[in-house]
Formats: C-alpha cells, structure tokens, sequence
C-alpha cells in the first residue's frame, strides 16, 4: 500500500518543484495528467520524477565570495568555493587555508487560493554552507609551481521553503478520497490516504457497487480550508581533490565528491467549518510527512588557462552523480462530525512507509571566461560562467528494493521515458565580478537558470547578489547575500477534473546570507 501515497506525495510535490523555474501553470498541468495517468493505471510510484529536478538543480556556492559574485568563478582560483565549479581553482592555492562558511535563509512567501486574499509567511533556517581544508605545497617538479590536497563540502542545493494558504472555496478534498476510493472494497483501500479517510468517517457506508458517502456534496459546497508547506534540507558534496599549476599558466584539478542528501517535506491541510454552514461536518485533517537520505558518487575534473595577464578561460566536466536515496514517508488522517447533536471525532495513522531506489542526476559542463585587471590601487576581476545540463539525461532505478519485482522494472522504464520525453537540456548564465580596495573587496553578480522542460525553453529563473570582503595577511572575512524569486501554480490536491482543482498562486522570495572566515597557514 506504500505505493500508493508515493503516487498521491509525488503528484502533489511536482508542482511547486517543477515551477522552481516559473513554468508555464498550463504548460505544468499537461505534465501532471501524464504523471497522474502513469501513476494510476500502472500502480507504479511517484515522487521520482521531481527527484530528477531536486537533485540536478545545483546553485554554486559555498562561500561567501563565490556567492557574492553570483556563482560566477570558473575561471579564477584560490577559493574553495570555486571547487564545485571548477576544481582548477586548487590551482591558485600557493598557502594552506582552512575556511568555514555558516548561512541562514529567510523564505517569505504571499499565496492566494484562486485569487483571494493574500497570505504571507516567513521563515529563518541555519546551514553550515562550507568546512574545509587545502594544504598547498611546492612539487618537486620545478615546472609545477603547485600542488594542493583538499578535504571539506560545500552545501550545492538548498531545499528550504515555506508558504502556506487558506481561504474559502467550492470543493473539498473528501472529493479526492470518493474519486480514489469508489469501485474499491473498504479492504481494498490504501493504508495512506483513502484507508483513513474511511476509518476516520470522511467517506462511508459503501453500496453494492462500492461507491461511497459523504456527510456532504464534496464537489460544490463552499468550505475554508488551508494549508502549511514546510521544506528543508539541501545537498552538501564532500570533496576530496587534487589541484597543481603547471608553468603559471595551465591549472589542472580533480575531484572525488560524496553527495549527501537531506530532504524533508511536513505538509498540513486543514478544512474547518467554524460557522456551522456545513450540516454534520466540523473539521477535518489530512497530514503528510516525507524524509528523504542518501548518499552519491561523482567525479568532477577541470582545467584553467591564462591566455594573458589579463585574460582566462576554464572549462570543468562533471559526471553524472549516483545516488542510493531512501524514503520514509507516513500520513495522519483526522475528522469530526456532530449527528444529532453528538459530536464524534476520529483520527487514524499510516504505517511508516519505507522505499529505497536509486537517482542518477544528469552530467554537467561548465565553460568560463575571466578579465582581471589593476588600475592605480584598485584590482579585481569580471567573470562568466555558462552551465551546460541535460536534465534529460537523468534515471531512476526502482529495481535496487529487495521487495522489487515484475512490475517495478515495467514502470522504471516508464518514467525514465517520460524524465527523456518531457526534460531538455539547459544552460544557467552567471556574471559577476569583484573590486579590490587596499583590504576591502565589493562583489556583484546575476544568474540566470533556463527551464529544463522541453517545452518551456524560454523562461529563465533570476537571482542576484552582492558581497563584501576583508582581507588580511593571515585571516579573512567575507558576506554576501543572494535574492532568488519565484512566481508559481501549486495545487493541493488533484482531482479528475483539472477545472476543479484548488489552484494556489505562490510568490517565493528566498535570500542566503552567508558568512566565511578563512585561516592562511
């Protein structure tokens, strides 16, 4: 029965997930009705397919500085945030550091429920971003001018986010439940959604072809209703790498990342009728909580060349990453009524539903180009990066579950069509640039990250930042702040109907403030 609520949670996570990038809602309902009809008519799973965008849309970072100049560092060096993008930077190392990176987000988000009236909410998360070590050395080859080791991670997805709804509307999720349930046998129900809903008397008193019933008419009665979405986690890479300089004019890196997965949604729907508007119906409680772990594999390798003093280019190959990722995931159901003048309430819980698969998150390429100049006392550098990634080229693995069979390998070859058919390659654009001031360094930069649905190539997500930096002989310290907006469709429930669906308007404003100190030994 497991199967089932991955069915219902993914369907209703793909939407805000997809958007991420403002997609087209139109464009986005075609891709759930696809999902919806996979998932039902194959018993198959769900949740994957927005794994695949969860786990290759990666923001670089780490550091303040790399972050400051808006992700945008592929052909400098010396910076441990550059190691993500390029680990060519290992080359600039000529000292040994030692850096940590502590962050926070601040999520605020403004939903409507079919255009009404607006909801805000806020909400602070602290990170660790980076921790990290480079141990610079002379090679006793005297055409290599370095040779640097590192050990660390740096923090490359951040999954934090936070909005919620609420208002009053026709229609009610018990709606979902009859559609779901009717033609079933109550012992033929899912442990996670429609099983409760009977248990707890949302939905009843089944008749002889199994359709049942409701305390009112689902589809058109006006109830208030809300919801809280919570997110949090991120992906930070453990890296073990090797940089050197060769002729102080070709950098050459290579690192081994370790991906560490974290990923948890609590999703909260509330319907109430505090008026007594509704006959027999007070309130009811649908509750969803999903944690997902695991850890990956990749290989990063990259390369930096001064073509002048002032000029530089790099370029960076990083193969795709293997994942072995397990969820857990469970529901709590609840439902009050009063008959007759009694009033009844009931509750039921899911089991704790386990599943393990595997995720293979698409290859990426990185070409960039740099201009550092001086003038009188003032230095620094401008710097562009441009993003290669075929987010087409992401798999799943369902069959790695020892409690896999026939059917899970049928459907594995399913939605990994479906991840080549509806998925694209895209680019993510990023400038930026830093001035030098006797201690003081001021950063600026932009990013602009393409859809990766096939049939939305046009429409780019923007982000912007800006830093500050101290430098001294031995230690350094630097901020910086990063501003990503999103404007997006997300919908709670999804009924057969898409004209019945509860659509919710999200603005999303996420700001990163990140801090690094650095240690030269």
């Amino acid at each position: 029965m497991s199967i089932i609520f991955k069915i219902i949670t993914g369907v209703y996570q793909q939407h805000l997930i997809f958007t991420s990038s403002e997609i087209n809602p139109v464009i986005m309902r075609g891709f759930l009705s696809i999902l919806l009809f996979l998932c039902i008519s194959l018993s198959g799973y769900s949740q994957i397919f927005s794994d695949i965008l969860r786990y290759s849309q990666q923001r670089p970072g780490g550091t303040a500085r790399v972050v400051g100049v808006g992700g945008s560092f592929g052909a400098m060096g010396g910076d441990y945030g550059g190691i993500t993008i390029n680990p060519a930077a290992l080359g600039n190392y000529w000292l040994s550091e030692f850096t940590f990176s502590p962050s926070a987000t601040i999520t605020g988000a403004e939903s409507s429920l079919r255009g009404g009236a607006a909801n805000n909410i806020s909400d602070v998360k602290g990170n660790l971003s980076h921790i990290g070590a480079v141990f610079a050395s002379s090679p006793w080859n005297k055409n290599w001018e370095t040779s640097s080791i590192t050990i660390g991670f740096n923090r490359v997805a951040n999954f934090n986010e936070t909005f919620e709804f609420n208002g009053s509307t026709e229609g009610s999720i018990i709606g979902r439940y009859l559609e779901q349930a009717n033609g079933l046998s109550p012992g033929e129900l899912d442990d996670f959604e429609t099983g409760p809903a009977f248990e707890t008397g949302a939905i009843f008193e089944p008749d002889a072809l199994n359709n049942y019933g409701s305390d009112f008419d689902p589809f058109t009665t006006v109830v208030n209703k809300e919801q809280n979405v919570e997110r949090s986690g991120g992906i930070s890479e453990l890296l073990f790498g090797w940089g050197g300089n060769y002729k102080n004019k070709l950098n050459l890196g290579a690192t081994l990342g370790v991906p560490i997965v974290r990923f948890e949604e609590s999703k909260i729907y509330e319907e109430r009728d505090p008026e007594d508007n509704i006959e027999v119906f007070d309130a009811l409680t649908f509750s969803e909580f999903v944690k997902t772990s695991g850890v990956g594999i990749k290989l990063s390798v990259g390369a930096t060349y001064k073509i002048s003093k002032s000029i530089r280019v790099g370029a960076a190959y990083h193969t795709r990453s293997y994942m072995a990722l397990k969820d857990s995931f469970n529901t709590i159901s609840f439902y009050s009524y009063t008959l007759d003048g009694v009033a009844e309430a009931f509750d039921a819980s899911s089991p704790q539903g386990v599943f393990d698969y595997g995720v293979q998150s698409p290859a990426r390429a990185v070409g960039s180009v740099g201009y550092i100049f001086r003038k009188g006392k003032i230095a620094g550098f401008v710097n562009a990066d441009v993003e290669y990634t075929n987010h087409a080229g992401g798999s799943f693995n369902l069959t790695r579950d020892d409690r896999s069979g026939p059917a899970d390998a049928e459907y594995e070859i399913e939605i990994n069509d479906l991840v080549a058919l509806e998925l694209s390659d895209a680019i993510s654009i990023r400038l930026g640039s830093e001035i030098a001031m006797g201690k003081w360094r001021f950063r600026a930069g932009t990013a602009l990250n393409q859809s990766p649905f096939a049939a939305d190539e046009g429409n780019f997500e923007t982000s912007f930042s800006l830093g500050l930096g101290m430098r001294k002989d031995n230690f350094y310290l630097d901020l910086a702040g990063r501003n990503i907006r999103n404007s997006f469709a997300y919908i709670p429930y999804l009924l057969d109907n898409p004209e019945e669906d509860q659509t919710v308007e999200v603005d999303l404003n996420k700001t990163e403030i990140i801090f690094t100190a650095g240690f030269v030994f």
